[in-house]
C-alpha cells in the first residue's frame, strides 16, 4: 500500500534542524576546533565524539605522544615539569569546555546534549572536521513526516476527502442560490447551522437540517 502524506510538520522539522545546527553542531565544532589548536589529528568520528563523552584517553595519548620530543628538548627536569604543565593545561581546558557545553542542562528537544542520540547526525570530513550532510537533513526531514500507513486509515482518510469535496460543492451551491446567508459573518457556524449530529444506536449520524431553499431574489 503506498503511503499518503497527510503532514510534513516543516515547523518541528526545521526548528529542530536549527537546534540542531546553532546548538549542537556549534559545541561539537567548538571541541574540534580546540583539538586542532593542539596539533593533533582527528581520525575518526570515534575518536572525536569519545572526547565529548569525556573520554580524553585517545586524545591524550597522541597529545603525549606529539609534544614528548618538545619536553625532551629540555636537559632541566624543572623546565621540562614546567612544559608538561603547560601542555597539560590546554589539555584541562579541553575538558572544561567539555564539560560546559555537553554536561550542563542545556537541551534539545528535551535531551541533553551528550545524550549519544544526536552523534547519528553528524559525519565529519577528511580533516576531522562536523558538519551535517545532506541527505541527513533529508532523513530528519522525512523522520517528521506523518503518513497514513493502514487500510482502514487510508479508506478513512479518502471518505473524509470525498465528504469535504461534497461539502465544499454544496457551499458553492448557496452562494450560486444566493442562500449563504451569515456564512461569511460566521463561517465556522456553516456545519452547525445546515447540519446535525443525532445519536442513534449506539452511535451518531449526520442529517440535514431543513432551510429556506429558495433565493430571496
Amino acid at each position: 500500500m503506498k503511503k499518503i502524506l497527510i503532514s510534513e510538520n516543516s515547523e518541528k522539522a526545521n526548528a529542530f534542524l536549527s537546534e540542531l545546527e546553532n546548538i549542537y553542531l556549534a559545541s561539537v565544532s567548538t571541541v574540534y576546533i580546540k583539538i586542532q589548536a593542539l596539533g593533533v589529528e582527528i581520525p575518526s568520528k570515534k575518536f572525536l565524539f569519545d572526547v565529548i563523552r569525556g573520554d580524553m584517553k585517545a586524545l591524550q595519548a597522541k597529545y603525549e605522544d606529539l609534544i614528548k620530543p618538545d619536553i625532551e628538548t629540555f636537559k632541566s627536569p624543572i623546565a621540562q615539569a614546567q612544559t608538561k604543565k603547560a601542555f597539560d593545561e590546554r589539555m584541562d581546558e579541553i575538558r572544561k569546555t567539555v564539560e560546559a557545553l555537553f554536561f550542563s542542562e542545556k537541551e534539545i528537544s528535551n535531551r541533553r546534549l551528550n545524550d549519544k542520540y544526536f552523534e547519528q547526525f553528524i559525519d565529519i570530513d577528511e580533516s576531522g572536521k562536523p558538519y551535517i550532510s545532506d541527505e541527513t537533513i533529508a532523513s530528519i526531514e522525512e523522520s517528521f513526516k506523518e503518513y497514513i500507513d493502514s487500510a482502514e486509515g487510508e479508506k478513512v482518510y479518502n471518505m473524509q476527502q470525498s465528504a469535504a469535496k461534497a461539502l465544499d460543492d454544496f457551499l458553492g451551491a448557496l452562494y450560486k442560490a444566493k442562500l449563504e446567508h451569515g456564512i461569511n459573518l460566521a463561517p465556522k457556524l456553516f456545519l452547525m447551522k445546515h447540519f446535525n449530529l443525532v445519536e442513534e444506536k449506539g452511535r451518531y449520524r449526520v442529517s440535514a437540517e431543513p432551510m429556506d431553499y429558495n433565493s430571496n431574489d
